[in-house]
């Protein structure tokens, strides 16, 4: 299949869209619509038509099903109003970034039934005609994204539950560039206020470790080590975070991690790169207070290669 996709629509002769994409050597267009004429031609010329269809509620699921929508907060509306004071042709024509939401247009929640039996309806009716189907605008099928009742309400039941968790007294995580180290931090912090964060760094690239210690933002410098997922710097964003958020950050030696990644495959039997033995070998120097303790290890990957000899 070579497709196109007529993204905002066709403007000007429509039928005459059907010769052009032909003539370009698609044998498919992706389109919302297709008149009886364009239809013939399309046929006539060996295009096949596939319509789009969207989750956004008519009319009449708004005034039966008013419960299965989802709601649209209050500077949607405001964008939805800037946006109406614009000509559709300009708005569609002019810019592919808009987004169907911001446009104050109700969309469906996958999670009631009505929903599935409407769009179920809407795909029977576009294949009567059409040769097949694109979804469009189908990304919100969680809880997480939606805000209907519904949802909005299984979010509250969430919050005010106890969730199944350790109660940590310390988090350990691998630093190198930071990513996984300022969210962790974040997220850490954000649970419960008073756990300490440590970062855990390989001696041979210890640029974020002296950054810490300093407080002033050392680039990584011909690092050396086994741990090659932590070998790039930080950023000024993750360095800003990690000083805010991050209790302390140590460093361990080439052996502790080749050690600490051995422990792992061999008695938890999971694959982990030498980057995410770093926490542990950290555990296994001593290099951190843990006794009477809760610990955590963030345990961050198994990217290795299984043709050399770690060991």
């Amino acid at each position: 299949m070579k497709a196109v996709w007529t993204v905002g629509g066709i403007l000007g002769d429509k039928v005459a869209s059907v010769d052009f994409v032909a003539d370009l050597g698609f044998d498919t267009i992706v389109m919302g619509n297709a008149s009886p004429e364009m239809r013939a031609v399309a046929q006539k010329r060996s295009v096949q038509i596939v319509t789009t269809i969207f989750p956004f509620a008519d009319d009449g699921f708004k005034r039966n099903y008013s419960h299965a929508l989802q709601k649209v907060r209050d500077y949607e509306y405001q964008i939805g109003g800037i946006l109406a004071e614009q000509p559709w042709e300009q708005l569609t024509a002019g810019s592919y970034q808009w987004h169907p939401v911001s446009l104050t247009r109700s969309g469906m929640c996958f999670g009631h039934e009505e929903t599935k039996v409407a769009i179920r309806a809407r795909i029977d009716k576009a294949l009567s005609w059409a040769d097949g189907i694109a979804l469009d605008g189908f990304g919100f099928m969680n809880y997480y994204a939606c805000f209907c009742d519904r949802c909005e309400g299984i979010r509250a039941e969430m919050k005010t539950a106890e969730p199944d968790k350790p109660d940590l007294d310390i988090l350990i995580a691998p630093i190198g560039g930071g990513g996984l180290m300022s969210g962790t931090a974040i997220a850490a912090k954000g649970i419960k206020k008073n756990i300490e964060v440590i970062g855990t760094e390989p001696k041979m690239a210890d640029d974020a470790f002296k950054s810490f210690k300093s407080g002033i933002l050392v680039p990584s410098v011909n690092p050396q080590t086994i741990a090659d997922g932590l070998l790039t710097s930080q950023s000024e964003l993750t360095f800003s975070i990690i000083k805010k958020n991050v209790d302390d950050i140590v460093t361990v030696d080439e052996k502790s991690i080749v050690e600490a990644m051995r422990l792992v495959w061999e008695r938890m039997k999971i694959i982990i790169e030498p980057s995410s033995a770093v926490p542990l070998a950290a555990l296994l120097e001593k290099k951190i207070q843990v006794k009477n303790k809760k610990v955590g290890i963030i345990i961050s990957g198994g990217n290795v290669d299984l043709s050399r000899n770690y060991f």
